[in-house]
C-alpha cells in the first residue's frame, strides 16, 4: 500500500508542475530574451566612464543636502565614452556631498579621477537653484553616478 500511495504522490507532484509550468505568465520564446537585460543594457548606454582631473567645485545648498558642480578637464591621453575631444572641459553635477568631498580632495591633490557620468538634455534637469541662476549650460553638463580616485 505504501508503495502505491508513494508512486501516486510523485505522479501527482509531477502533473502540478506540469500544470504550473504551462499556465505560467511568462511564455518562453526561442531566440527571445529576457526583458530585464535589455532594459539594463539601455541604461548603461546613458551612462558613460570618463577619466580626468578636478578644477574649479562651486558647492551649493540642495534641497536634498550639499550638492556641487565641477568643472572637469578630461584626460589628455585616455580617450572618453562622450565622444569629446581629448583635454576638452565639462562640468559634473554630483547631487551627492560624499562625492563634493571627493572632488574638493582631488582638487587640492591634484589627482585623476574615474567618473561615471550621464549627459543631461534639458534644464529642468538641474535643481531649482541652479535653474534659476542660469550660469550653467545644459550642453556641456553632465550627472555624476559614481566617482573614484
Amino acid at each position: 500500500m505504501s508503495k502505491k500511495s508513494s508512486v501516486f504522490i510523485i505522479v501527482l507532484l509531477v502533473a502540478v508542475a506540469a500544470s504550473l509550468i504551462r499556465t505560467s505568465p511568462y511564455q518562453y520564446v526561442e531566440g527571445q530574451g529576457s526583458p530585464a537585460p535589455q532594459q539594463q543594457k539601455q541604461s548603461q548606454q546613458q551612462i558613460k566612464d570618463i577619466v580626468g582631473t578636478v578644477g574649479a567645485v562651486d558647492i551649493y545648498a540642495s534641497s536634498d543636502g550639499k550638492a556641487c558642480i565641477a568643472e572637469i578637464k578630461l584626460s589628455s591621453t585616455r580617450p572618453n565614452s562622450l565622444g569629446i575631444a581629448l583635454s576638452s572641459t565639462i562640468d559634473l553635477l554630483a547631487p551627492d556631498e560624499s562625492i563634493c568631498e571627493l572632488f574638493s580632495l582631488s582638487s587640492m591633490n591634484n589627482r585623476g579621477v574615474f567618473l561615471e557620468v550621464q549627459k543631461l538634455t534639458t534644464l529642468n534637469a538641474l535643481p531649482p537653484t541652479l535653474r534659476a541662476s542660469g550660469d550653467y549650460q545644459v550642453a556641456r553638463l553632465y550627472l555624476v553616478h559614481r566617482a573614484g580616485i
